[in-house]
């Protein structure tokens, strides 16, 4: 049995919903671009449709590099092993006893705390905690947005001795 979870869920809206705006501008462009009849020829025309339709598909495929590693990354639990998938990088897999260390994570977006599940290797000081968001997720360090169903997803899978430190941290939420 597996589950799975985004790394970072919102991150990957976002990334989708700039893809699909450089695709859906290639056309509003070309319709402005026929609106405008200023083009002496048509070869004038077609050469700014080019332009305009390259640009589009090159600042999509730019977002995708750029962006999708994080944006799209997913950590797929089992019984006793966790994987993370991104795309252009080679899943890693690692064993749950690798991980030593189970935090409470926050940073303070507009004065209100969005909490995190960090899996550590290493011990992480009081300053990484509070600024969760200016680290990425890697092999090292596994940081899990915290809402209901990604506790439920570790609460069955992780170890025992890993559930009672988690539910230890997280009991008043």
């Amino acid at each position: 049995m597996k589950n799975a979870i985004w790394a970072n869920k919102s991150l990957m809206i976002l990334v989708s919903i700039l893809i699909v705006g450089f695709i859906l501008v290639l056309p509003l462009m070309l319709l402005w671009a026929e609106s405008l009849n200023g083009f002496s020829s048509s070869s004038d025309e077609q050469m700014i449709m080019l332009l305009v339709g390259v640009g589009c598909i090159i600042s999509a495929i730019m977002i995708i590099f750029v962006f999708a590693p994080n944006a799209y990354s997913r950590i797929v639990f089992s019984e006793k092993k966790l994987e993370i998938i991104s795309p252009f990088k080679k899943k890693i897999v690692k064993d749950y006893e690798q991980f030593k260390y189970i935090y409470k994570a926050y940073y303070l977006s507009y004065r209100v705390p969005n909490y995190f599940i960090v899996l550590s290797e290493k011990s992480l000081d009081s300053h990484l905690l509070s600024s969760i968001n200016k680290i990425d997720t890697s092999a090292e360090i596994i940081k899990i947005i915290y809402n209901k169903g990604n506790y439920d997803c570790l609460i069955n899978f992780l170890p025992e001795n890993f559930v009672l430190i988690l539910k230890e941290n997280f009991e008043k939420f």
